[in-house]
C-alpha cells in the first residue's frame, strides 16, 4: 500500500488572521495573569514586610514565579513567531484504511490509518472517520501541531489547489 500524499499548503488570509487573534488572546491572558500576580505579590509583601526571615523566602518564591511566567510567555511568543514565519501547513491526504482505539486509560488513544500509515488523532476525527473515506489533515509545517481536518471533497480540493507536493 502506498504512503499518504504529503503537500505544503500556504495559509490564507483568514488563517493568518486567526493566528494573529491567537497571539492577541495569549497577550491578554498573560496580561490578566500578570496583573493578578502583581496585586497578590504586593499584598503578600505588605503582610510579611516586618518579618525579614519570611520576607526573604517570599521574595525568593515571587522571583521564581515571575521567572517561570516570563519563560512561558517568551516561549509562547517564539512559538507564534515560528508559526507565523512559515505560515504553511503540512497536508496529509489519503484514504482511511483502518481505525484503532487503545482503551489503556480513561480517554484512550485513538489512531486512524491513512493509506496504511497510522496517525494519532483526537476523538472527533476517530468517531467521524469511516474506512474507505478520503481525508485531509493539516498540521503546522514547522511544529507539526494538529490544525484541522476535513472529509469534504470541496474543501480538500481548495487546499490542494493552494498546495505543492512534497
Amino acid at each position: 500500500m502506498r504512503e499518504p500524499d504529503l503537500y505544503i499548503v500556504s495559509a490564507n488570509a483568514a488563517e493568518l488572521e486567526a493566528l494573529r487573534n491567537d497571539l492577541n488572546a495569549k497577550v491578554v491572558i498573560f496580561a490578566v495573569i500578570g496583573i493578578a500576580y502583581s496585586l497578590s505579590a504586593a499584598v503578600m509583601l505588605r503582610i510579611f514586610w516586618k518579618n525579614p526571615a519570611q520576607l526573604k523566602v517570599l521574595l525568593l518564591v515571587l522571583v521564581l514565579m515571575l521567572a517561570a511566567g516570563i519563560i512561558l510567555f517568551t516561549r509562547s511568543l517564539l512559538k507564534h513567531r515560528t508559526l507565523k514565519r512559515s505560515a504553511a501547513f503540512l497536508l496529509i491526504t489519503g484514504v482511511i484504511t483502518g481505525k484503532r482505539l487503545d482503551a489503556a486509560g480513561e480517554s484512550g488513544d485513538a489512531f486512524v490509518a491513512i493509506n496504511g500509515r497510522e496517525f494519532a488523532v483526537g476523538p472527533d476525527i476517530f468517531h467521524e472517520a469511516r474506512i474507505g473515506a478520503r481525508i485531509g489533515v493539516r498540521e503546522w509545517y514547522i511544529s507539526r501541531e494538529f490544525y484541522d481536518y476535513t472529509f469534504s471533497p470541496e474543501l480538500l480540493e481548495n487546499w490542494l489547489a493552494r498546495s505543492r507536493r512534497l
